[in-house]
């Protein structure tokens, strides 16, 4: 009959739950400080563009038929448009499919 050697067994259920557990953490601190530093470094979020006046220039009429000339966007009405930013003051307007 052979003996169990607990002192290991509690070693290597440690070291490979410590594994585990590492794991999410680090997903999420590097997630986080990454999302911290998204307006630092353009290959996490791309810069905002600036536009020319901060009064609007373009009815909705006219960025919905800009929008449309897009194929990646697939839109061809306001059903298709899930979201629209537009921010007067930056001289932009972002449309979201």
């Amino acid at each position: 009959m052979k003996k169990v050697n607990w002192k290991r067994v509690n070693r290597k259920t440690h070291y490979w739950g410590a594994a585990i557990i590492a794991l999410p953490i680090l997903v999420v601190l590097i997630s986080g400080l990454l999302l911290q530093v998204k307006k630092e470094f353009t290959w996490v979020q791309p810069a905002s563009m600036k536009g020319e006046g901060k009064v609007p220039t373009l009815s909705f009429q006219q960025i919905l038929d800009i929008a449309s000339t897009v194929p990646e966007a697939e839109i061809q009405s306001w059903k298709n448009v899930s979201r629209m930013d537009v921010r007067p003051s930056k001289g932009i307007v972002k449309v979201k499919a």
